[in-house]
């Protein structure tokens, strides 16, 4: 017979049916253990699968650690509940958030959730699906609290990363102020501001439309589109190696003049530079820079380039020539 730890990783799989997914629900409501028992199993699921700033979900070895655990707790004869509740983060909290609407697809006019990252640090949220969208500082989301059997809708503004279920059964859409971006699955890079957009898919395809007019693009991997307020889309390939840099803590340069690299610092540590001298921008920065904090990450380049020297006053770095 099976177990309800069967259910809940053959849940975490995508292999339920639907009668085993009315099951698991009615589990789940059954108590508040039961909701924060599922909720820290989903997330220790999810963490399982990108320990090590894996930027991939790797589901294979997530369901080997994720069976491994629950023997090893049980040959112990103890709860995973607790070891699983120890781990539970921002994500897992996101989880709790929709459990008690979990599967119950037939709800109209639900209630839309609002996440703000007001953090200077990555906050990460689950949907109702299941996907996973990393927000980045000052970035906000909003989506229902159950989607509808046919469409997945949600709202960006600002800076996120997306992992989308494959669900063919309901198209998943990003709606933002200028372009809304429609996947069936996929893992793609996007940015939602005031007059300028841009997504860079990095795997599966989406498709790009504005919303003022009826133009669109279609992405596969490694394209980018941009949105200009009265240029409207640009599609190319994408050559920016450190565009996720700021989920991985992985910064690349090759050659790259020192206007770039600055581009990218700020991006990733959400700052921003003032050059006194122009002439600086076109040095050339070599080398790959693994989790390095700002300040830490200034001292290279002050060292790399003898005749340079930094200062930081109010959240603002001041490049100048010594």
């Amino acid at each position: 017979m099976m177990t309800i730890e069967d259910l809940l990783a053959k849940y975490l799989q995508n292999q339920t049916t639907a009668d085993e997914n009315a099951v698991l629900m009615d589990w789940v409501l059954l108590s508040e253990e039961n909701k924060q028992h599922f909720s820290a199993v989903c997330g220790y699921w999810y963490a399982a699968g990108r320990k090590n700033n894996e930027k991939e979900f790797n589901s294979t070895r997530a369901y080997t650690k994720f069976l491994s655990t629950v023997s090893e707790e049980q040959s112990t004869s103890r709860s995973i509940f607790s070891p699983f509740a120890r781990k539970l983060s921002a994500a897992a909290a996101v989880v709790i958030l929709f459990v008690s609407t979990f599967l119950v697809l037939n709800q109209k006019n639900t209630e839309l959730l609002l996440v703000q990252n007001t953090q200077n640090s990555i906050q990460e949220v689950v949907l109702p699906d299941g996907s996973l969208v990393f927000l980045n500082t000052h970035a906000s989301i909003s989506y229902p609290e159950v989607f509808s059997e046919t469409s997945r809708q949600v709202s960006l503004e600002g800076h996120a990363f997306f992992s989308v279920i494959h669900n063919p059964e309901a198209p998943f859409f990003v709606l933002g102020s200028d372009i809304t971006t429609q996947v069936l699955g996929t893992e793609f890079d996007i940015t939602i501001n005031p007059d300028f957009s841009s997504v860079i898919v990095a795997s599966g395809s989406v498709q790009v439309s504005v919303n003022a007019t009826n133009d669109s693009k279609i992405l596969t991997e490694n394209e980018r589109v941009d949105f200009t307020s009265g240029i409207g889309l640009t599609k190319s390939v994408n050559t920016d190696k450190n565009y996720l840099s700021w989920q991985t803590g992985i910064l690349i340069f090759e050659q790259t003049p020192l206007s770039k690299v600055f581009t990218d610092m700020e991006r990733q540590y959400n700052c921003s530079f003032t050059i006194s001298n122009e002439t600086i921008l076109s040095q050339e920065l070599t080398g790959t820079f693994e989790n390095l904090d700002l300040t830490e990450m200034l001292d290279v380049i002050s060292l790399t380039f003898s005749s340079l020297s930094y200062s930081i006053t109010e959240g603002v770095i001041l490049i100048d020539s010594k």
